[in-house]
C-alpha cells in the first residue's frame, strides 16, 4: 500500500482476518492517534505514513524547463541549492532525483514512485488539476499555489536590500539591479520589493532583465546599463566572472551579488542553512501528513 490509499473498513478486516471488533477498533484507534491513518465519517480510513517504509526515503527536485529555457544550472542561485539539496538528503540516507517537466506535461506517474517532490515554476492552473493526482508530498518553491495541502518555499530579498540601502546613507543614491529575464513573476516581485525599499529611503533603482541563457549578450548589457546609467552601486544576479571583471574596471563601485555562502560579501544565502530546513521540513510532514502546510520565506543578508 501506498500514502492516500483507503484502506479496508473496520468490518472487513474482521471478515478477512477474523480479529475481533473490539481489537480492531483499538488498532485502528491507536492508529489514527498515531497519525499512521487518517479517519473520515462516511469516506473511510486513509493511509498518511508508512513508519515502517520510512528510514529509506526518495525526495524529487523538478523544475519547469519551458520556464527557465536555459536550465535550471544556468540560475546563479539555484544550481548551488540543488547542489547543496542534494548533498544533505544523501547524507541523511536517502535518495535524490533531478529532473523536470514542461507547460503540458507533468510526470506524475514518475512522482508517484517518490516519497516527496519539490516543484519549480510549475503553472498554477496545471499544477491545480494535475497535483492532486499523484500520492507523493508535493511542495513549491518561489511559488503559490491555492491548495492547503501544499508547502511554499522561498527566499525573502527584503532584508538583503534593506542592509544594502541602509548602508549607501541617506539618498538619493543610484542603484542597478540584476536579475534574470524568466517567464516567472518572482523577479518582477524583488523588483518590486526593492524599488519600495528604495523609495521610502529616496534612492533611485534601475532594474535590467538579461537573458541568462546567452551570458556574453548579458554582460555587455550589464555594461552599457553601467556607463549610460552611472550608478552608485550594483547588485543582484551576477555571474562570479562578471563581477570580477568588473571590480577590475570600475574599482570604486560597490558591487553586490547573490552568494551562497554564509560569509561571503553580498546578498548572502545560507544554502546549507536553507537546505537543511527544507530536509526537515519534508521528513517531518511525511512523517505526519496531518501537519499544516507552511508558507516559508528564507531570510537573505547583507554583509560588507
Amino acid at each position: 500500500m501506498r500514502v492516500g490509499d483507503r484502506i479496508e473498513s473496520q468490518n472487513e478486516i474482521v471478515a478477512t482476518f477474523g480479529y475481533s471488533l473490539v481489537t480492531v477498533l483499538r488498532t485502528l484507534r491507536d492508529m489514527e492517534d498515531e497519525h499512521i491513518i487518517y479517519r473520515q465519517v462516511g469516506r473511510g480510513s486513509f493511509l498518511v505514513r508508512l513508519p515502517w517504509a520510512e528510514s529509506y526515503l526518495r525526495i524529487g527536485w523538478f523544475y519547469n524547463r519551458d520556464r527557465i529555457p536555459g536550465g535550471i544550472f544556468s540560475n546563479v542561485l539555484y544550481s548551488h541549492v540543488i547542489a547543496s539539496l542534494e548533498n544533505t538528503i544523501v547524507s541523511d540516507g536517502h535518495a535524490f532525483v533531478l529532473g523536470s517537466f514542461t507547460d503540458r506535461k507533468m510526470p506524475v506517474e514518475l512522482w508517484d514512485r517518490l516519497d516527496a517532490v519539490l516543484l519549480f515554476g510549475a503553472p498554477s492552473d496545471m499544477a491545480k488539476e494535475h497535483l492532486p493526482e499523484t500520492t507523493s508530498l508535493i511542495a513549491t518553491m518561489d511559488m503559490m499555489l491555492a491548495q492547503v495541502h501544499i508547502d511554499s518555499h522561498g527566499i525573502d530579498m527584503r532584508p538583503a536590500f534593506d542592509g544594502m540601502l541602509n548602508h549607501l546613507g541617506p539618498g538619493p543614491r543610484k542603484v542597478l539591479y540584476l536579475d534574470g529575464r524568466i517567464d516567472l513573476r518572482y523577479p518582477a516581485i524583488r523588483d518590486q520589493e526593492l524599488r519600495s525599499a528604495a523609495a521610502a529611503r529616496g534612492h533611485c533603482i534601475e532594474t535590467l532583465m538579461v537573458d541568462m541563457e546567452h551570458p556574453d549578450a548579458a554582460y555587455s548589457a550589464l555594461r552599457q546599463a553601467i556607463t549610460r546609467f552611472k550608478p552608485d552601486a550594483v547588485c543582484g544576479f551576477l555571474r562570479e566572472v562578471w563581477t570580477q571583471e568588473l571590480t577590475q574596471q570600475y574599482p570604486d563601485l560597490p558591487i553586490y551579488t547573490v552568494v551562497t555562502r554564509p560569509d561571503a560579501r553580498g546578498f548572502s544565502v545560507d544554502a546549507r542553512g536553507w537546505t537543511r530546513a527544507l530536509a526537515d521540513r519534508t521528513y517531518a510532514r511525511l512523517a505526519d501528513r496531518t501537519l499544516p502546510p507552511l508558507d516559508t520565506r528564507f531570510p537573505v543578508r547583507f554583509l560588507r
